[in-house]
């Protein structure tokens, strides 16, 4: 079961996912993850630090709300992938889009920038 817990630190929408990301999962939280990143100008972190799996939905997920953000002046970063989660996105060459980060502080700095 996929968990997604939104706060908000210095400005910044912080979204805390948890367990694992399947397609089914991520149908559980795609609507609350949508309603916190299609926002016009949005300062997102999405802390993946307790997520075990990511499968190409939640990809699919991540990459579309960065696209929205980009076009509407806002910016999408991730913080604390689990090593084999940030191997994925690496491998998928995704840091452009996507930066990673290695704690929430560090995202939110870089998401302020």
């Amino acid at each position: 079961m996929a968990i997604l817990n939104k706060s908000e630190l210095n400005g910044v929408t912080v979204l805390r996912m948890e367990g694992g990301l399947s397609q089914l999962e991520v149908q559980q939280v795609e609507r609350a993850f949508r309603e916190a990143t299609h926002r016009d100008g949005a300062a997102v972190v999405v802390d993946l630090s307790n997520v075990d799996f990511v499968a190409t939905a939640a990809i699919a997920m991540f990459l579309e709300a960065a696209r929205v953000l980009k076009n509407s002046g806002g910016k999408i970063v991730v913080s604390g992938p689990q090593p084999k989660i940030g191997e994925v996105l690496r491998r998928l060459r995704l840091e452009r889009v996507l930066p990673m980060h290695s704690s929430v502080d560090e995202a939110v700095a870089a998401v302020k920038r």
